[in-house]
């Protein structure tokens, strides 16, 4: 029976329809929104047009000025506005059993958690959410973050760029801190050791070579040769490949994520860290005093994380607009909504419309959700804007972003629809 199935098991091979991933390689027709408000991410386009061809963005601009391809599938999007699928910086949404039980353990990732096709991912499409970077649960060095899309029958289909950053989790007492500061100690003294093999491997490739030479023209004039150099070729030294994100991160090539619950774990934590000059911090407050210390993170050069809600004063009913505080001092500010579920990501909308309405700019509330936190995770030459040659992640809206009565009509993924709208 076996043998008699295999011709039309090959025949459906080779129309391409064997599987979802034969579906997956033909390449989407080109898609044209046309007449739309949009905005990029980094400019307005009263009334444009974006092109997507083979996933990727083929032009965007005034729509008198952009030419749509023959036999593109064409959108009206007039009265509409368009822009970039959303990307959250910080959740578990789409994975499970990622929680670390604490300690150290960056060598983890939430890889192994990811959960294709879970309910929880359609509702982040249908928030227009894109990209999510999945962050391993849990205290000390609980892992590195990774990014995904939410479609995928696999999780390599999920997955749109590994360690994207190391996960850590702040505290209050010393053995809290220890967790942290001890693997970044060891992380540098093995850097140094590095560094230091480098330098002797190089005078040891120069004397080699100084002595190859000489020897070479002593042979020529039938001279006695030199004398060999009396040294050794060193070694290389040990390293702990568990520490591998630390290192990186120590050295400036991975960014730290820190989740950090009230403003005196700030003081901390800085000061944990402050033997550590190359490492790239993100601090994820999930508590309302971040205000305290917006002084000290435009001081450091350090970039936010944080809930798109206003806070009050402690002890007060005095509503404070901590993200506009920060962007007033030039910190870039990034959104993750909350609570971290499908409901959660629905609201965002409304959510940033409250921040703007209370004196939070609106470019910075939409790059908050965009490219802010594409940037700190890497992903800003593929995601969180509409330029030529990224990613065709689209939300087509009703209406300007910000207005509570606005929906999401269309969500395109890479160029297709993966979402037909009606929730907000």
């Amino acid at each position: 029976m076996v043998r008699a199935a295999l011709p039309l098991l090959l025949a459906l091979f080779i129309l391409g329809v064997a599987t979802p991933v034969a579906r997956a390689e033909r390449a989407p027709p080109p898609i044209a929104i046309t007449g739309a408000r949009i905005l990029t991410g980094t400019a307005e386009i009263p009334s444009g047009t974006v092109v997507v061809t083979d996933g990727k963005i083929a032009a965007v601009g005034p729509s008198d000025k952009v030419e749509v391809p023959p036999g593109a599938e064409r959108i009206d999007g007039r009265g509409k506005t368009v822009i970039p699928g959303l990307v959250n910086p910080w959740t578990q949404v789409g994975s499970v059993t990622t929680r670390a039980s604490g300690g150290v353990t960056p060598h983890l990732t939430a890889e192994p958690g990811l959960a294709p096709g879970a309910d929880s991912l359609a509702g982040a499409l249908r928030a227009g959410y894109t990209t999510l970077a999945v962050t391993r649960e849990g205290e000390g060095l609980p892992g590195t973050g990774i990014a995904i899309r939410p479609v995928g029958n696999s999780v390599p289909e999920l997955v749109v760029a590994r360690d994207v950053y190391l996960r850590m989790t702040g505290g209050m007492g010393t053995g809290a801190l220890r967790v942290l500061t001890g693997p970044l100690q060891s992380a540098k003294q093995e850097l140094d050791a590095i560094a230091a093999y480098e330098k002797a491997a190089a005078g040891y490739k120069k004397a080699m070579e100084e002595y190859e030479k000489l020897k070479g023209e002593a042979e020529k004039k039938k001279e006695k040769p030199p004398e060999a150099p009396k040294i050794a070729a060193p070694k290389p030294p040990q390293q702990n490949p568990r520490l591998e994100a630390v290192r990186k991160a120590v050295a400036g090539e991975l960014p730290v994520f820190v989740r950090l619950a009230f403003a005196r774990e700030f003081v901390h934590f800085a000061n944990a860290v402050k033997d550590y000059p190359n490492l790239k911090v993100t601090v994820v407050f999930t508590g309302g005093d971040g205000y305290r210390v917006a002084e000290e993170v435009e001081r450091r050069k350090w970039t936010v994380v944080l809930p798109p809600v206003l806070t009050t004063n402690a002890y007060t009913r005095v509503y404070r607009n901590v993200p506009a505080e920060l962007a007033a001092r030039k910190v870039p500010v990034a959104f993750y909504p909350t609570p971290d579920t499908p409901d959660g990501f629905a609201s965002i909308g409304v959510a940033l419309g409250i921040l703007v309405r209370a004196g939070l700019d609106s470019g910075v509330a939409l790059q908050a959700v965009t490219l802010t936190p594409a940037r700190l995770l890497g992903l800003d030459k593929r995601v969180g804007s509409i330029e030529t040659g990224k990613d065709g992640n689209l939300v087509i809206l009703t209406g300007d972003p910000f207005d509570a009565r606005t929906r999401i009509e269309r969500v395109l993924l890479e160029g297709r629809t993966v979402h037909p709208g009606g929730t907000r």
